[in-house]
């Protein structure tokens, strides 16, 4: 007789999300998607130090308690004994404050209990303090982590459980994999492992494929029977993305509207282009620093000369010592002599600007004078651009590709996202990589980089000829 699946948290967080990510977690893991199955090794990483800081704070606690029962197991990071003598559970998270999942994940520890035969008192999560800042000590983990009692909600919680807990157990006993549809609950609360898997193959026109596709409107164009784009009715109310995209289909070509141009003039002839990569550790690495506050620690610059090409310019702190002051001292040097507009793809550089100005005042001039001259084609693109191609996506990885042919991302070996790039440098800075690991690291993160400053340069010369286009076949 085969052995029975065992439901653990993990599991049934998947099943919350969606039955079929839970059939696969345990039948076909290894089609999941390394990159975000890479973050969230990292996550338990995260986890797993902030689990060793806090054990001081539960003097007497037992660590990684498990309850078993029929077909389930649960796991919780600290057992403690309340006040009156009664079991509480502890949990420990590197986020500034509980959300739905450490509840629902605590929630189903104190089923699993119950049916173990296990009287529970208390439930809490300890968390980062978002006040928090890092002194030149190792941090005190009384003044990191924060206690918020989630009792009554994990209580209210665990009580409907009975019926789901069933179901999910039923779902991993299935021989064959459910039949799920893939929709926008595939990234809410976070993008599923399997999204890449579930999507890969379907038409341009899929529903799916609607860009900012939210529960709410999928669900009523389902109800009206609605699985492509260009079935999308007229008068069904959409974004401005979402109506470009179905214009785009119905003409199976690159939808561009007006104000393209008026962007790009805004943008001006010859801009510079900046992109930074950074970490967001959970513990703080550098005195000063907050938890989950951005670090940069590389930058790149595609700089326009007089004669229309392209200098490169860069800075990518080498060791694990705190690399802001030195990115911030480079970029001024680089930049701050220049009067041009400066590409970015996001509002992260000029989110970074501002803490790098609070952090270093007697530079905040010189960079709140970058910050002014940032401008962001993200929202340009989703206001004003969309190509059958796109898939839904306004990714620069995605739009540069499509609208540029010939320029590449695939070819990049090792670090190819932003994710992996902060992985690979906070081993870097914690001293986990050899002197070969080092190099490899520090090599790829410049190809990196440089490669997503390029992009933009591309990008932009791409949309000047569909503004131009578009301007020609108006008149």
């Amino acid at each position: 007789m085969p052995e029975t699946p065992v439901l653990d948290a993990a599991r049934h967080l998947a099943g919350l999300q969606c039955e079929l990510r839970l059939w696969l977690e345990l039948h076909e893991p290894g089609t999941a998607d390394p990159a975000l199955s890479a973050e969230r090794r990292e996550g338990a990483r995260a986890r797993a130090e902030l689990r060793a800081l806090a054990a001081p704070l539960l003097a007497g606690a037992e660590r990684d308690h498990v309850f078993r029962a029929p077909g389930l197991e649960a796991r919780v990071d600290f057992l403690v004994r309340d006040s009156d003598g009664a079991l509480g559970l502890r949990a420990v998270r590197a986020a500034l404050r509980p959300n739905e999942s450490h509840l629902d994940e605590l929630a189903f520890v104190r089923a699993v209990a119950v049916r173990a035969g296990v009287a529970l008192g208390s439930a809490a999560v300890l968390h980062l303090d978002s006040q928090f800042t890092r002194g030149a000590e190792t941090p005190d983990p009384r003044a990191l982590l924060r206690h918020s009692d989630v009792s009554k909600d994990v209580e209210f919680l665990a009580r409907d459980l009975a019926k789901r807990i069933e179901s999910q157990q039923r779902v991993l006993a299935m021989p064959e994999r459910p039949a799920v549809e893939p929709s926008p609950h595939c990234r809410r609360p976070q993008t599923c492992s399997f999204w890449k898997r579930c999507s890969a193959g379907r038409a341009r026109d899929w529903i799916g494929h609607l860009p900012g596709l939210r529960p709410q409107t999928h669900a009523a164009l389902q109800e009206a029977g609605v699985a492509t784009i260009g079935g999308v009715p007229e008068d069904f109310p959409v974004t401005p993305a979402q109506r470009n995209a179905r214009a785009a289909l119905a003409g199976d070509r690159a939808v561009v509207t007006p104000a393209l141009a008026r962007a790009l003039e805004e943008l001006g002839p010859a801009p510079d282009y900046l992109d930074f990569e950074a970490i967001l550790p959970e513990v703080p690495l550098f005195p000063g620093t907050h938890p989950l506050e951005p670090v940069p620690f590389q930058w790149s610059a595609h700089l326009s000369a007089e004669d229309g090409t392209l200098l490169h310019r860069e800075y990518l702190a080498e060791d694990g010592s705190d690399p802001r002051r030195r990115v911030v001292e480079t970029l001024i040097e680089a930049l701050g002599g220049r009067q041009t507009r400066i590409a970015v793809y996001s509002s992260f550089e000029a989110e970074t600007l501002e803490l790098l100005a609070k952090a270093f005042p007697e530079h905040a001039s010189a960079l709140d004078a970058l910050r002014a001259r940032l401008f962001d084609l993200l929202p340009v693109l989703r206001r004003s651009v969309y190509h059958p191609a796109f898939l839904g996506s306004f990714s620069l990885k995605r739009v540069a590709p499509v609208l540029a042919p010939g320029f590449r991302f695939d070819d990049l070996v090792g670090i190819a996202d932003g994710g992996a790039a902060a992985r690979g440098w906070h081993r870097l800075a914690r001293g986990e990589l050899d002197a070969d690991a080092r190099s490899r690291v520090l090599s790829e993160l410049r190809r990196y980089c440089a490669r997503d400053t390029l992009a933009l340069a591309e990008l932009v010369r791409a949309l000047r000829g569909l503004a131009r286009d578009a301007t020609h076949s108006s008149e």
